[in-house]
């Protein structure tokens, strides 16, 4: 995704297309806490410590998503570990896109209403009252920019955490698996992370030759 427009080609993925785990993405034990971090702010960054060796997802391993779940989690560290290196400062600052303009507080906003939106349609599939996939994603994408445009810091890192813990506790209860719950976990979840990764990681090395040369 060019660093020129905010409109995200995961939303039209094919069905069939899975995105596998980042090479040097860490299985972990329990939460990322750097170090110096305040633990009271990474409680709902993380899922609980797993019980399984190779997984970070606590569910049994007859679950249709544990795979999943267990991919989802690590993209998830992966944002966060970058997410956790910046400054308030370098969070805030302009130029991941330009056209919109888009800071890394956007970027977690737009990633974490995708993953609220998940949530709600979880719980519909779970509760029979879904009503299918076809949805306006660029209106979405806007509504949900908008929502959140110049939200403090904190209100835009709590509302992600909440919404993926959503996300999750209403994925777990998904005991079946089906083809319209496999659109949102594409959606929302690793590959939606995947789309925006590569453009932040490029973002973030822009912000640090700026700190260096500003010392």
């Amino acid at each position: 995704m060019g660093q020129g427009s905010a409109v995200c080609p995961w939303a039209r993925v094919s069905a069939s297309r899975v995105t596998p785990v980042r090479p040097g993405w860490p299985v972990l034990g329990g939460p990322f806490i750097p170090r110096g971090c305040d633990r009271r702010h990474v409680a709902l960054d993380v899922p609980v410590r797993t019980r399984h060796a190779e997984h970070v997802t606590d569910l049994p391993a007859t679950h249709p998503y544990l795979a999943d779940l267990d991919a989802e989690a690590q993209g998830w560290r992966h944002l966060v570990e970058i997410v956790r290196s910046l400054t308030l400062e370098q969070r805030l600052a302009p130029g991941y896109y330009v056209d919109p303009v888009w800071s890394v507080r956007d970027v977690v906003g737009h990633i974490g209403t995708w993953l609220a939106e998940a949530g709600v349609q979880f719980e519909r599939i779970r509760a029979g009252t879904y009503e299918g996939h076809d949805v306006d994603i660029d209106g979405l994408n806007a509504t949900f920019l908008e929502a959140m445009r110049d939200q403090p810091w904190d209100v835009t890192w709590t509302q992600a955490n909440a919404g993926r813990t959503r996300m999750r506790q209403a994925w777990t209860e998904l005991l079946e698996p089906s083809e319209e719950a496999a659109w949102w976990i594409r959606k929302s979840g690793v590959d939606h992370y995947e789309e925006h990764l590569d453009r932040l990681e490029e973002w973030v090395g822009e912000l640090r030759r700026q700190a260096s040369s500003s010392r």
